[in-house]
């Protein structure tokens, strides 16, 4: 419920960029990457740090509905990641089921 009242805040939803729509892309694609190493320098624990990732994920879904990017495509999860300990695998699949179900909800609703 608290990620739900997050994304249905106004916080990052102004268009702030004073790019012209016509030159704004329809798609951008992004790449997560170091929240583990960020999770760990800052926290001592790599799950924060992807917990932290996600909220800045959401920003800047926020950010790109605001600015009229049409879609957006993230790489949050390589092969190599099955490599990382189960339980952070598990932390990892918990984010992700949490934040998908969260967003294509709030998708669904905004259409």
């Amino acid at each position: 419920e608290k990620t739900r009242t997050y994304l249905k805040s106004n916080l990052h939803t102004q268009c702030e960029s004073g790019v012209d729509s016509s030159n704004v892309p329809k798609h951008i694609a992004v790449i997560m990457d170091g929240n583990r190493r960020y999770g760990r320098s800052k926290y001592g624990s790599a799950t924060k740090g992807h917990w932290d990732g996600s909220k800045t994920l959401v920003d800047f879904s926020k950010w790109c509905l605001a600015e009229g990017v049409q879609v957006v495509t993230v790489y949050a999860f390589s092969t190599e990641n099955w490599n990382r300990s189960a339980k952070e695998v598990s932390a990892l699949m918990s984010i992700f089921c949490k934040y998908c179900d969260e967003l294509r909800m709030e998708a669904t609703e905004n259409g």
